[in-house]
């Protein structure tokens, strides 16, 4: 039996060697795989971090574009609402537009109008001159006024040589059967601002500076009425430049301002002042007045 082993020691031996051969290769093949491994780890780490790295910067990336996109909706909020004003604000100034053309409009008839109304106020002057020479002289066997008063459009029209308050003014004219002067047209101002004229012109040596006439805002401050009630029609204002102002002197102590209004003779003729010569002034002053009356003498 010793001898039938021994016999087979050779081809154990041979089996040993060619397990210890396998035994090496996979050894060899296994440090090759952890070699493999261990680089791919390598790679894998160097990939992971360039891919945090990325992510990091797209993270940051991403947070810039949250807050641009922030930005540009704000920006595009405020555009939105400077769109709605000026869009509002547009539509104000065309119908502010319209309203302008409108009232140019309107301006212009009105300035058409009173170009009308100053043409034939001046025609009337020449000839509303002339008859007041006429009226003026020394009693007219066809006048049916009364001496002192001159006739014009069917009405009695007296000028004082004194002057007086315009409550007593007032008081005077309607003793003698009338009232202080009212002011109907075109006509009666140009007839009643040459009245004081021809006086002055008459009087030089007086200081004549107005005469009452019946117009005044006592009642409500910037309503003007005649003493017939009657307010002053849009075209028969005759106001000097700059009035009325209602300018309170120093001296009026009881701050009335100017209430009532007279007519200032104009400095010579055929200008502007001949119809624009009414003037607002305190009713406290003394002035000359002006009286009409409808009572004419039929006797004459």
């Amino acid at each position: 039996p010793l001898l039938e082993w021994l016999s087979l020691f050779p081809a154990l031996d041979f089996l040993v060697q060619f397990s210890l051969y396998k035994l090496n290769n996979g050894t060899n093949w296994c440090f090759g795989q952890l070699l493999n491994c261990t680089e791919n780890i390598t790679l894998l780490r160097s990939e992971y971090g360039q891919l945090k790295l990325f992510m990091n910067a797209t993270l940051y990336n991403l947070t810039l574009m949250s807050s641009e996109k922030t930005q540009l909706s704000m920006l595009l909020k405020n555009t939105m609402q400077e769109k709605t004003h000026l869009q509002v604000r547009n539509k104000e100034l065309n119908m502010l537009l319209k309203s302008t053309m409108e009232n140019y409009s309107l301006v212009e008839e009105e300035k058409r109008q009173l170009n009308l109304h100053l043409n034939k106020s001046l025609q009337i002057i020449t000839t509303e001159t002339a008859e007041n020479k006429q009226n003026q002289k020394h009693t007219l066997h066809c006048s049916r006024c009364l001496p002192g008063w001159v006739e014009h459009a069917s009405r009695c029209f007296f000028l004082s040589s004194v002057a007086e308050k315009w409550e007593v003014a007032r008081q005077l004219c309607i003793s003698m059967g009338g009232d202080l002067a009212i002011v109907l047209n075109a006509e009666d101002q140009a007839f009643l601002t040459n009245m004081t004229f021809q006086y002055v012109q008459a009087h030089p040596q007086e200081d004549f500076h107005s005469a009452w006439i019946g117009l005044q805002d006592m009642v409500k401050e910037g309503t003007h009425l005649w003493v017939n009630g009657n307010t002053i029609k849009w075209d028969v204002i005759y106001w000097k430049e700059s009035e009325p102002n209602n300018a309170v002197p120093d001296w009026d102590t009881d701050l009335s301002g100017q209430d009532c209004v007279a007519i200032v003779p104009p400095r010579g003729t055929g200008g502007k002042d001949w119809l624009n010569s009414w003037d607002d002034i305190i009713c406290g002053g003394k002035r000359h007045y002006l009286c009409e009356t409808m009572k004419l003498n039929k006797s004459l």
